[in-house]
């Protein structure tokens, strides 16, 4: 396998940065008779119970060694994004704990010490977010597991004993950090707290402890998850959703919705060009749904129809995302800012968090219980009201919409300078659309502003039989056609055929939310764009990605461009999500174009 998911990354970042915990796999005597193999004990049998997250992979030394010899990784670190990344906060403190660590241990820190000791099925347990306490098993023939430096330097550790297996325990005595490890005959502990190793070498003797196996939301998640794959994430999020640190650097932003879950688990599973990830989350029973999403409830009829507009996606797109039972608000409001009049819209009230010094000391004091800091922006945020255009929302409420398809894809000019930005929706309601209501409302949300009279917010009508539209017969872009139940829209008449002339999906599987992105075919008109867009005015040097000498990358033409590029191995991205009464499930998967 050539390629590895960026997960990659953020495993060797984790693992070098906390000195984890490891687990040796001695193999029997060669004089020793041949005997039946047995299965090897799941390594979450082996860890303490406490644990917050839980990762394991089937075979860890491989995957590094796949990460390693990837282009992705050579691109990766001269890239502006790693550039960012290296000099961001939570970077400079993952830094410092492995300069803490590795002074405990003894060790040079750095990715040498990794490869040494990663080995086969492996598995790490997180404990505690803020002082980076974990532990971390995997198995290694014998023959590596004595040349390893941390066997090497155990002369400088601390000798213990847990009943009568031996371990050693360092300690950093300027930062408190500890790091302790213990070779079985199968297995090596390296954790972060003498506690934790302890705690696994009993489990390892078959004592009765308790370990990460009986606490239900592990069990519960684990169960969900069916066959383990190349990796596999469990996560309890009751606790981590709530702990200062998640709400600090969790990159979505989506908190309050992250706390409507009790749990989740995610399997990635690698096969040929396709990588797949399937993720449970499972539903707190008590938690409340947040008012402010740009569906309603959902419905069957609405999921069907998620499935249905999946056949109205022309092969040449760029993104797109279908939405079950869309409030009529949305859906106007949507149309009205990406086709009828875009434009910019003032910022929104701020709602995202403030940056947090995290300690593990625990965040801020009771003065601050009643600072909103975990109310993602929502898609109905998008567009203020005095945008929706009332006469649209009056006959999309009318019609009982089901689901909403978006799409957008970009195009160059003739001269292969200008981007043109194609935009469609397709809206399935739940009864035949009043194709003339619906034009005379577009006519009504368009005149204000824009025409004089009439001029110019006309209908006529194109197209060849079967395949016939409406458009204006003004410089407005816009199109659109009615087909029973449907309604196509966009601002460029070959997205509405292209749309109207798709190829239906053979047994569509029910969702609540779809969605898609074309990165080989949006990856250089991007870098284009965000370009352009942010050296307009630059005077000092058009083609540098840097707004000024020494300065830090611009976000997009800079930082997102190069990971876009690090990452041009993705051809595209897929997501389809459905839920039951007790879970979401979602399944994305990721396409290599070699």
């Amino acid at each position: 396998m050539k390629r590895y998911w960026i997960i990659l990354v953020l495993l060797c970042s984790v693992f070098s940065t906390a000195a984890v915990l490891y687990l040796y796999q001695m193999p029997a005597s060669p004089a020793a008779p041949a005997v039946p193999a047995q299965p090897s004990p799941a390594l979450s049998s082996f860890m303490p119970e406490g644990a917050l997250l839980y990762v394991e992979a089937k075979d860890f030394a491989g995957l590094l060694k796949e990460w390693d010899n990837s282009p992705e990784k050579s691109e990766w670190v001269k890239s502006d994004s790693h550039e960012v990344f290296s000099n961001s906060h939570l970077y400079l403190r993952l830094k410092a704990a492995q300069s803490e660590f590795a002074t405990a241990a003894g060790l040079p820190p750095g990715e040498k010490f990794i490869n040494e000791a990663a080995g086969g099925t492996s598995a790490l347990a997180l404990y505690d977010i803020g002082k980076l306490e974990m532990l971390y098993i995997t198995e290694l023939p014998s023959a590596r597991s004595m040349q390893t430096a941390l066997w090497q330097m155990h002369g400088k550790f601390e000798p213990r004993s847990a009943g009568a297996q031996p371990f050693f325990v360092g300690k950093d005595q300027k930062s408190e950090r500890v790091v302790a490890f213990a070779i079985t005959d199968r297995y090596l502990v390296l954790g972060t707290s003498e506690e934790l190793v302890v705690n696994a070498l009993h489990l390892m003797a078959g004592e009765n402890s308790s370990n990460l196996e009986q606490e239900d939301w592990f069990t519960t998640a684990r169960a969900e998850s069916g066959e383990a794959g190349d990796l596999r994430m469990i996560l309890d999020l009751q606790e981590i959703a709530t702990s200062p640190q998640f709400r600090s650097y969790w990159i979505q932003q989506n908190i309050t919705e992250m706390q409507g879950y009790s749990a989740s688990v995610s399997n990635l599973y690698r096969s040929g060009k396709d990588y797949r990830e399937e993720r449970v989350l499972l539903r707190d029973p008590e938690a409340k749904t947040p008012a402010d999403t740009p569906h309603g409830p959902i419905t069957p009829e609405g999921e069907r129809a998620v499935a249905d507009l999946l056949g109205n996606l022309p092969a040449d797109y760029g993104v797109y995302r279908v939405l079950a039972n869309p409030k009529p608000e949305y859906c106007s409001s949507t149309i009205a800012a990406k086709i009828l009049s875009p434009h910019i819209d003032s910022a929104p009230d701020e709602k995202v968090a403030p940056t947090v010094a995290v300690t593990s000391e625990g965040p801020g004091n009771v003065s601050e219980l009643e600072t909103r800091i975990d109310v993602a922006l929502s898609d109905s945020d998008a567009t203020t009201e005095s945008n929706v255009p009332e006469a649209l929302v009056r006959v999309v409420r009318k019609s009982g919409p089901l689901a909403m398809l978006s799409l957008q894809s970009t195009r160059k000019d003739s001269n292969g300078t200008l981007l043109n930005i194609s935009t469609g929706f397709v809206v399935a309601s739940s009864i035949d659309w009043d194709a003339q209501a619906v034009r005379s409302a577009l006519q009504t949300a368009i005149r204000p502003g824009v025409t004089a009279a009439t001029l110019g917010a006309g209908w006529r009508q194109a197209g060849a039989r079967g395949n016939s539209y409406f458009e204006l017969d003004g410089l407005i872009p816009l199109t659109i056609a009615t087909r029973g139940k449907k309604l196509f829209i966009a601002n460029d008449a070959q997205v509405v055929l292209a749309m109207l002339q798709s190829t239906p999906v053979q047994n569509p599987e029910p969702a609540i939310y779809a969605a898609g992105f074309r990165h080989d075919r949006e990856r250089e008109n991007f870098a284009h764009l965000t370009h352009i867009l942010d050296h307009s005015s630059a005077a000092w040097g058009a083609g540098s990605s840097k707004p000024a000498p020494d300065g830090e990358p611009n976000f997009f033409s800079g930082n997102i461009t190069s990971l876009s590029t690090t990452l041009s191995g993705v051809a595209s991205e897929s997501v389809l999500v459905r839920q039951s009464e007790d879970k979401v499930m979602q399944t994305v998967i990721y396409h290599w174009s070699q």
